[in-house]
């Protein structure tokens, strides 16, 4: 991966990191369950968006590199097609 989309990555879950902290806090402290709600969502949309980072990642690198070079194999089209899958699962 790219150091500036590694740093990307690193700065989205870094992020994650915080929001899970303060969900935890908020726990602990028996905030409103509505505001603890919306902090988990607010958790489920950022692991969306860094999802959708390491699959772009994923496909401009990897995927594009075999393809280029005519490497595209069955290994890829399984991979590809359990990511599309397990993303319909998880949506």
């Amino acid at each position: 991966m790219p150091r500036d989309t590694t740093q990307r990555a690193i700065h989205r879950v870094r992020i994650l990191k915080g929001l899970i902290e303060k969900l935890e806090t908020g726990i602990q402290e028996k905030n409103y369950c509505v505001d603890l709600l919306n902090q988990s969502l607010a958790i489920q949309r950022a692991l969306k968006s860094l999802d959708a980072h390491l699959l772009d990642q994923h496909l401009n690198s990897c995927v594009k590199s075999h393809m280029t070079k005519g490497k595209a194999s069955e290994h890829l089209r399984d991979e590809l097609l359990s990511i599309y899958q397990l993303a319909r699962k998880n949506s």
